[in-house]
């Protein structure tokens, strides 16, 4: 869990991976402070591990707690990218790092990423 100020900081509940070599795969692009309003949540959850999930209806806001959203998300869905729809493709706008079912709230890719 990140923390700020001895506090814990869900806004900035995110880690990145460096690897030593490239993959040989596309990414999905980053969208660092969007104004979107319309997200979807992508993720494994804990009642169906093995198959990916998708909601592609979640509406949101950003606030002091990161990007919040009025969709629930089930425990595994945590790390999860959320996306956004940006000039007709996907991109990553936040990271899922908590939720209840009701509405979910990811972390902002503020100053942790770079594309």
């Amino acid at each position: 869990m990140a923390t700020k100020d001895d506090a814990i900081d869900v806004a900035h509940d995110l880690a990145l991976l460096h690897l030593t070599e490239p993959m040989d795969i596309t990414p999905i692009p980053l969208d660092l402070g969007t104004t979107a309003s319309s997200f979807a949540i992508l993720g494994y959850f804990d009642r169906r591990p093995h198959m990916l999930s998708a909601g592609f209806d979640c509406e949101g806001r950003t606030s002091d707690q990161g990007l919040v959203l009025d969709c629930g998300t089930r425990p595994g869905n945590s790390g999860g990218p959320i996306l956004s729809l940006i000039n007709d493709a996907w991109h990553v706008v936040s990271v899922v790092s908590a939720g209840n079912g009701t509405i979910t709230i990811g972390a902002v890719l503020d100053n942790f990423v770079s594309p």
